[in-house]
């Protein structure tokens, strides 16, 4: 009788969730669009790609900055083990590189479980301050993640809606993130296997990235 309605429950949640991230897609997936890996950002422009994404930002962050003006953006899929700082200053250096000047970046932040991902999101935040970088939007931690000592809560509950979306996809045209569906391999993913600089932990940049110089 338990098992039963351990599964029930478990079946019940499950369909709640994958109904609630069904319903709050509002970006269409397809292979043209860089795919941003954990520990992995990328700096591109409107010019060389009109969308890019990253997907599962559940204990992990997802960081876009972006400047309205230029069209120039990057987004970091951050992760526990990432140098915040080290990532954050690398692509500020790049917007300053591309465009001469760092004025009118600003920054959204996505992702995040509650009781797991808070200081990914200090960190970010304050790596942000310290760069004088604009926080428009911060929509992380709208999740309330697993309790993994419960067998009965395997699945985070909270706001399930646009602004905790750990699907990420931003349109470089018109500055608007929204969430996806993740369902067609992306024909822009990077081919290497740690996102991590090993001895700064500074994360790799996509290979499909911006040149410049």
């Amino acid at each position: 009788m338990f098992k039963m309605r351990r599964s029930l429950r478990l079946l019940v949640l499950g369909q709640s969730l994958l109904f609630s991230l069904h319903s709050m897609a509002k970006a269409t997936d397809h292979a043209a669009i860089p795919e941003v890996k954990m520990n992995e950002y990328i700096f591109t422009s409107a010019n060389q790609f009109s969308q890019i994404q990253t997907f599962g930002a559940t204990t992990c962050i997802v960081l876009i900055l972006y400047n309205k003006k230029t069209k120039f953006a990057a987004m970091g899929h951050f992760s526990a083990n990432a140098n915040v700082h080290g990532t954050v200053k690398r692509i500020v250096s790049e917007f300053k590189r591309a465009q001469n000047q760092t004025a009118d970046i600003q920054a959204e932040m996505y992702g995040g479980w509650r009781n797991s991902s808070e200081q990914i999101a200090l960190d970010i935040r304050n790596s942000l301050k310290k760069e004088k970088i604009q926080l428009i939007k911060d929509s992380s931690l709208k999740y309330v993640g697993p309790d993994l000592s419960d067998p009965l809560m395997l699945l985070p509950t909270g706001d399930q809606d646009i602004d905790s979306n750990i699907n990420v996809q931003f349109d470089l045209r018109s500055g608007r993130a929204d969430s996806y569906d993740e369902m067609i391999p992306s024909n822009f993913v990077s081919t290497h296997f740690s996102g991590l600089d090993p001895k700064s932990g500074i994360m790799y940049r996509h290979e499909f990235s911006l040149n410049i110089p």
